[in-house]
């Protein structure tokens, strides 16, 4: 009887500990379709990418575009903290290394983030990019440096079902210049994101679980973007899908589609993005209650030599040998 009671105990325990750690649901590769990209076209303009034309035997796309190349969750409790400065720095954020705030927090996650610190474990674990990614973030608004530690990623903002629509992030929050001129961004001013829910439903309150996405930047965003980020776009994509009390990130690296999709595509210039999820599978019948967004500036200040025909060209190619592909896959099929 002692035993029995013990061992309710224990469970009460665990279901109720504040750092919890909840279950694994990107051990395998299943969840990675649960977000999509779909298409991709130069922020100048030019041809639109389908991506869900590329033909088989690639897995890693299919009907609704490329998957997630990679995912990590279920977390417990919020995607919280935020980032206070916000331009990549170690430990300003969660996705770049800081621990998960207290209140249901994941154990994986605080209090020690052993994720996304790249300092934990000799940064074995470190989940979306590699020690080799990481940068030394410094002399953008008098910040000193502390090493290549530096992960990189920018929180660009969420979307909670709000009147407003996405609810869009600063980056280099309380920076200035040697002049001292306030260097901070309002990324609303650069970049629109929007997510529409399916089925007539909306985020945090109409049952949301599948619906679409799109990014589309400003052409001129990287010379925007200069003064705290330098030349190039982003190398990283990730969501973070929250519903009831977990939360999941998904990651696009666009290092592993470009060199899928042949070498074509330019990092240093900004694309229209557009993809889907789908969380009927991972959160069940419950709806979800937000979406975060955040993006990895791969380097600072990297001279880069920017020419943008030859990408219009090899978008027009790759779609003529896609529906090359898709021609003789239906002929086939006749």
């Amino acid at each position: 009887m002692m035993r029995f009671l013990l061992s309710i105990c224990i469970t009460v325990l665990m279901l109720f500990s504040p750092s919890v750690t909840a279950t694994t649901l990107c051990a395998g590769d299943e969840a990675f379709s649960d977000v999509t990209l779909t298409t991709m076209q130069l922020a100048s303009g030019g041809p639109t990418l389908d991506l869900s034309a590329i033909p088989p035997p690639n897995s890693s796309y299919g009907s609704n575009g490329r998957e997630a190349t990679s995912c990590e969750g279920f977390f417990s409790g919020n995607d919280q903290p935020l980032p206070s400065v916000n331009i990549g720095q170690y430990q300003d954020g969660l996705l770049n290394g800081q621990p998960q705030k207290k209140g249901n927090s994941d154990g994986a996650l605080n209090p020690i983030n052993t994720v996304f610190d790249p300092q934990h474990d000799g940064g074995s674990n470190l989940a979306f990019i590699e020690l080799s990614d990481l940068q030394d973030i410094s002399g953008v608004g008098g910040i000193e440096s502390d090493g290549v530690n530096d992960p990189g990623w920018v929180y660009l903002g969420k979307d909670d079902g709000g009147l407003g629509g996405f609810d869009y992030a600063t980056a280099g929050m309380g920076l200035k210049n040697e002049e001292g001129e306030d260097i901070s961004i309002d990324i609303a001013t650069i970049l629109n994101v929007q997510f529409s829910c399916a089925d007539n439903t909306s985020i945090n309150g109409d049952n949301c679980s599948m619906g679409t996405w799109s990014i589309m930047p400003d052409v001129d965003i990287v010379e925007k973007l200069f003064p705290l980020f330098g030349n190039g776009f982003f190398d990283h994509l990730a969501f973070i899908f929250k519903a009831g009390p977990e939360f999941v990130v998904y990651d696009f690296n666009f290092n592993i589609i470009k060199n899928e999709l042949g070498g074509g595509i330019d990092l240093t210039v900004p694309y229209n993005l557009s993809g889907s999820f789908d969380m009927k599978d991972t959160f069940g019948k419950t709806a979800i209650s937000h979406i975060s967004v955040w993006a990895r500036d791969p380097s600072l200040f990297t001279v880069v030599t920017v020419v943008p025909e030859p990408n219009t060209y090899w978008l027009i190619m790759l779609g003529g040998v896609l529906v090359y592909f898709r021609c003789r896959q239906k002929h086939s099929l006749l």
